[in-house]
């Protein structure tokens, strides 16, 4: 009874929904399908992601992903794409954005649905792909026979994001250091279950290796076989369609003890809550640091990269970097990142100043050396025959704050933010 509100949750789309998303789908296709065939593209059509598995979560946008299957050369395919889709987009009054990754790829806006179109390379051996988006399908493959064994399956793995997308450690972008939608459908899989998973994840306390299609005789062959950049993180999940791939190699320690945090917080105490998405308000934050007679940071960046990964990982770099400085003069108590996918995003830090530290002078005997540090410093005192400066701390991290990137403006550009301010 204790995990029963589980069967409560909404995490999958409505039936209405999906049939929506069927038919926008299907027209697309159809009117992507006539471009491609005269223009002759030598590519073929493939529904992917998570719409193709059948393990969407409940949102407000859905995102389809539209593979472009080609037996040749993939930038070529990229390069002749571009006009194709640009024609469609003109003439249906779509949205069309080309994004520049590991691969170029586009997005396309249409009635409320995203429709991410990817060129691949088709291949027959997963060792054969360019890319890991070239494996892709066979995720997709894999994940319709699993469900298909067992259809319940999908309410569990659509409950594992909507807890991962709530807690903000949903996606394996650089600045999420996340699971992805593909890791989560392992991970439940291997598990049999949201709630077997979460119990199994909560109580680890060392390196979580786990093989779902028994690739390997042992984990000790896991760790020696696999490549070793590939196995530093906290969980190493084998590939089932690819024996060399860890799935989460791009989870950081860091994002994964946050995520261990939320699932013990919520087998000890079950509650909706932690499968409902918590929206930053900065109005909150200031009663927090009012309550707690602390001081409230708020810093906007924005960036001239383009947004999503590229944006998101320039700002959170740039976030870290102004939380290292202060903290060398303040207690950081709580910090949050607002990053919304676009070219802007917001910084929150709660903080104390540090106490008075003493720094360490010559001994008294050096004269010469012990008046020049008398003068360099206003406090002084003298400990064991030695001089001592009293280092007062700061007393204001905004108006830190402000003096520190002045001072340092080419840093900021060198980062590539575009704009940084101090909001009072």
């Amino acid at each position: 009874m204790k995990y029963s509100l589980l069967h409560t949750i909404r995490a999958m789309p409505s039936v209405e929904e999906l049939a929506v998303l069927k038919k926008s789908t299907r027209e697309f296709i159809a009117l992507l399908s006539k471009e491609i065939a005269k223009a002759r593209l030598p590519a073929r059509i493939r529904i992917g992601g998570s719409f193709a598995k059948g393990t969407l979560i409940k949102s407000e946008m859905y995102e389809v992903d539209i593979f472009l299957q080609t037996k040749g050369d993939v930038n070529e395919l990229i390069n002749r794409s571009y006009p194709v889709l640009t024609k469609l987009c003109s003439r249906e009054h779509f949205a069309l954005e080309q994004l520049h990754g590991s691969r170029d790829y586009f997005r396309i806006k249409k009635k409320g649905i995203i429709f991410e179109i990817v060129p691949v390379v088709a291949v027959r051996r997963p060792e054969m792909a360019h890319n890991v988006t070239d494996v892709s399908y066979s995720h997709v493959s894999y994940i319709k026979k699993q469900l298909k064994k067992n259809k319940s399956l999908q309410r569990q793995i659509a409950l594992a994001k909507l807890f991962c997308k709530a807690q903000g450690v949903y996606g394996a972008e650089s600045y999420v250091h996340g699971f992805s939608g593909y890791a989560l459908e392992c991970l439940i899989i291997a598990y049999g279950s949201f709630l077997e998973m979460a119990k199994a994840l909560a109580k680890a306390d060392d390196k979580i290796i786990l093989d779902p299609e028994v690739h390997y005789k042992s984990k000790q062959e896991i760790s020696i076989m696999m490549n070793e950049s590939k196995t530093q993180g906290p969980i190493v999940l084998v590939d089932p369609t690819w024996k060399e791939r860890n799935v989460l190699a791009a989870l950081s320690k860091e994002t994964f003890l946050k995520f261990q945090q939320a699932l013990k917080n919520f087998l000890k105490r079950p509650s909706v809550n932690f499968f409902e998405a918590k929206r930053v308000r900065k109005e909150d934050l200031i009663k927090y640091a009012n309550k707690t007679k602390r001081e409230l940071v708020h810093i906007f960046l924005s960036t001239d990269k383009q947004a999503g990964d590229i944006a998101g990982t320039k700002l959170l770099k740039f976030a870290e970097f102004i939380e290292a400085e202060m903290g060398k003069h303040f207690s950081i108590l709580r910090k949050e990142f607002v990053y919304s996918g676009g070219k802007e995003a917001d910084s929150y830090y709660i903080v104390k100043p540090k106490k008075a530290e003493l720094m360490r002078g010559p001994p008294l005997s050096m004269k010469e050396h012990a008046e020049a540090f008398r003068k360099e410093h206003a406090k002084t005192l003298v400990k064991k025959d030695r001089l001592y400066a009293i280092i007062e701390p700061e007393k204001s991290a905004s108006g830190f704050l402000k003096r520190f990137l002045q001072d340092y403006e080419k840093t900021v550009r060198e980062m590539d933010i575009s704009s940084v301010r101090v909001v009072d």
